[in-house]
């Protein structure tokens, strides 16, 4: 795995993930049986976020993930935040 992450003076925040995994058998996929062949994948994530203090925040995450077999996956996902007073806190995105 191989990742980064950091953050501006502004408090907003970022991160991004590589990993790679390698073929391998595993007796995982069959639940105890048989040895069956894992393929080999990659996964890439990345997320965003504007500084938590401020009355409206934003998150942005994406990832994707692929494998020698041909298989894919990609996902997007926004929330959004909204604080109109210090004790409420209202999110608006996919659970």
């Amino acid at each position: 795995t191989l990742g980064a992450r950091g953050e501006l003076l502004s408090y907003h925040r970022g991160r991004i993930s590589y990993t790679r995994s390698f073929a391998s058998l595993d007796d995982r996929l069959t639940r105890g049986g048989p040895l069956a062949r894992d393929v080999a994948g990659h996964d890439l994530s990345f997320d965003v976020d504007t500084d938590s203090r401020r009355p409206v925040t934003v998150r942005l995450e994406g990832t994707a993930s692929w494998d020698d077999a041909g298989g894919w996956e990609r996902s997007v996902e926004l929330n959004v935040g909204l604080r109109p007073a210090n004790n409420w806190s209202i999110r608006f995105g996919p659970e």
